[in-house]
């Protein structure tokens, strides 16, 4: 074997039988399998069938070793190049509805999918190169195995393949001091959202249709961005809310907000009728054949091709599942919201992406009809000119909308750099910290806090085996010197579906480390000592914001560059970790030298501080 759970392949003859195992299979499929074929190897093709392979003690190949540092930038490179697909003129005209390219709805749903595909075809295409191979796989490797393999042997899986990211609503709750995730189905979730709305309809749903100034906002977190319903409500502008997939009152709190703004909500009950339906039956019948043919043209053998190799019929059939699978929705929110724009005459709509099902469709119809769109900035970002591909396939920088409403200088200096006009750009301020109190002195500190953003399955660097270890060891190595040092630790997990959960893994190190799966960091952040940051995320700043000195450490290194906040923090790596740990908690002359620079960062990225939405507000009504 190769790599290093085996040896070379070039001391052994050259006819091999390799079993191939990922996260659809479990320990019992495993056992059957290699007692069917007891001399065959086994390649893990994923980090949790590698866990779980090396926790059983069963030795292994990791399907990694098979990548050159050529291959994995090749990969990368190749996602960047063909996740616009739907875009190519080839394809464009039979993806469209009313101005609305459907293929595009599900590229987001789409990433971790096609990056990992591309990422197991180029790794089955090198073990081939190097045997006469016999492969036995599951369902999930099988239509890539038989591109390259001599054999390929198909066997069950008793876990179900993966799904795509929207499939299932993941719900976090807390029951006493334990923290708990579950995921709700996508099906359930809607069914029981469709119900609520009759409560919320009769509540909140707007009444006639005379009033003017209406701003529509989309998809909005109630909570979090309470200051701009207050300033809507003192500036005389009328709010209507449009979420498809968030509700806009889930608690007490968010029942207030929203009455005492007078905002009215959006549901079907307000734009579902006869003639509605109507539109969507005669919409889907329309689109069902245009799809139905688009499959087959030779565009997408040649376009989804690694060295000359199409990969398009192992990716095919997540893209008709996805897309035709959901066509009647699809057809329908777009009538929707088709209704929804004709019928209210809004004068200006936020957003705060442009790659979320319901924004893109919102989008692509308010332009077509003439509506201003405000693109708000939703969190940091690699400022940096290596992560420009990652940030435009993630929706960072506008493509469709009027306005980029940004923090501060840090986003208008980078959005400049980026392509995106100066004329494009308002600074506003960031609305969503508007009403946090921001510490004047230090508060009793209480505890460490760790705060995780954990691989990113869109970048094959967070796929690979060795960086998801090195993630999981660097969090236990913190959880082990935090101890050995006395102090208290708190994790709090990413909300990423794709989190890994380490509470038990922490727990074993020590049983008083409290892993927080739910609710907002900022709380966490008021009472903290100082925050371990693991790779980039919001919270940096939420930390500098309230006098935190933040503690750096990239555990997986995705090529991005050095991101402008990372000035402001300390940073580490495993090996001088506890020695700048220690300095932090002794030296109060360098603790304090870290809370100014996160203090000056903190006013070059947001401007308007305590004033955001006012300035967000003014901007948008005055277009």
């Amino acid at each position: 074997m190769i790599g290093k759970n085996g040896s070379n392949n070039n001391d052994k003859e050259n006819n091999t039988t390799i079993i191939c195992v990922n996260s659809s299979c479990v320990l019992y499929d495993i056992q059957k399998i290699t007692k069917e074929y007891p001399d065959s190897e086994i390649i893990s093709f994923d980090y949790e069938s590698h866990e779980l392979l090396q926790s059983s003690n069963i030795v292994h190949e990791i399907s990694d070793d098979q990548l050159t540092k050529d291959d994995i930038k090749k990969i990368q490179n190749l996602y960047y190049d063909v996740y616009k697909w739907y875009e190519k003129p080839e394809v464009k005209n039979s993806l469209e509805y009313s101005g609305v390219n459907i293929g595009q709805l599900f590229s987001e749903e789409i990433v971790h999918l096609l990056v990992k595909n591309i990422k197991n075809f180029v790794e089955i295409k090198r073990i081939c190169e190097k045997n006469k191979i016999t492969l036995i796989c599951p369902n999930s490797l099988y239509d890539t195995a038989q591109i390259f393999a001599q054999n390929v042997v198909r066997f069950a899986s008793t876990k179900q393949e993966e799904g795509f990211v929207y499939d299932a609503v993941r719900y976090n709750f807390k029951i006493g001091n334990k923290y708990f995730i579950i995921k709700v189905p996508r099906s359930f979730y809607l069914k029981i959202k469709q119900m609520s709305e009759l409560f919320i309809h009769a509540l909140f749903g707007p009444k006639t249709n005379d009033d003017n100034n209406k701003i529509l906002l989309v998809e909005l977190n109630t909570l979090r961005y309470k200051s701009i319903f207050s300033a809507l409500e003192k500036a005389n502008v009328h709010a209507f809310f449009f979420g498809r997939r968030r509700p806009a009152v889930w608690n007490k709190e968010s029942y207030s907000i929203i009455k005492k703004s007078n905002c009215k909500i959006i549901t079907n009950l307000v734009l579902l009728n006869a003639e509605t339906n109507k539109s969507i039956k005669n919409g889907v019948q329309t689109m069902v054949p245009k799809l139905n043919s688009v499959w087959g043209i030779e565009f997408f053998k040649n376009y989804f091709s690694f060295e000359n190799v199409s990969f398009w019929k192992v990716i095919e059939p997540y893209f008709r599942q996805l897309i035709e699978d959901r066509i009647t929705e699809t057809i329908s929110e777009i009538e929707i919201t088709k209704k929804l724009l004709n019928k209210y005459k809004f004068s200006s709509i936020l957003v705060l992406s442009e790659v979320g099902f319901t924004e893109q469709v919102t989008v692509k119809l308010a332009k077509s009809l003439g509506i201003p769109v405000f693109l708000h900035q939703l969190g940091l970002h690699w400022d940096t000119p290596e992560a420009s591909d990652m940030n435009k396939s993630q929706g960072v920088y506008p493509i469709d909308s009027s306005k980029f409403l940004v923090w501060g200088n840090v986003a208008a200096r980078d959005a400049i750099r980026h392509g995106i006009s100066k004329e494009k750009i308002e600074i506003t301020g960031a609305p969503r910290w508007d009403y946090v109190k921001k510490s004047e002195s230090e508060k009793k500190s209480e505890y460490i806090l760790l705060a995780t953003s954990g691989p990113q399955r869109e970048d094959i660097n967070g796929l690979l085996v060795q960086n998801n270890e090195q993630y999981i060891e660097c969090i236990k190595k913190i959880s082990q010197i935090t101890t050995k040092l006395g102090k208290k630790l708190i994790i709090k997990l990413h909300p990423s579906p794709h989190e890994i959960d380490v509470t038990d893994m922490v727990h074993k190190i020590n049983e008083n480390i409290v892993v927080v799966t739910t609710g907002d960091i900022l709380s966490l952040i008021d009472s903290c000592e100082i925050m371990i940051m693991l790779g980039l995320s919001t919270a940096i700043i939420e930390a500098q914001m309230n006098k935190k000195p933040v503690l750096s450490i990239s555990p997986i290194d995705y090529n991005l560059g050095h991101a402008s906040v990372l000035d402001a923090c300390v940073l580490a790596n495993m090996n001088d970790f506890e020695e700048k740990l220690f300095r932090l908690l002794n030296d109060s002359k360098f603790k304090q030298e870290i809370i100014t620079k996160g203090t000056e960062y903190v006013n070059d990225c947001f401007s308007n501080q305590g004033n955001a939405a006012i300035k967000l507000v003014e901007c948008m009504k005055n277009v």
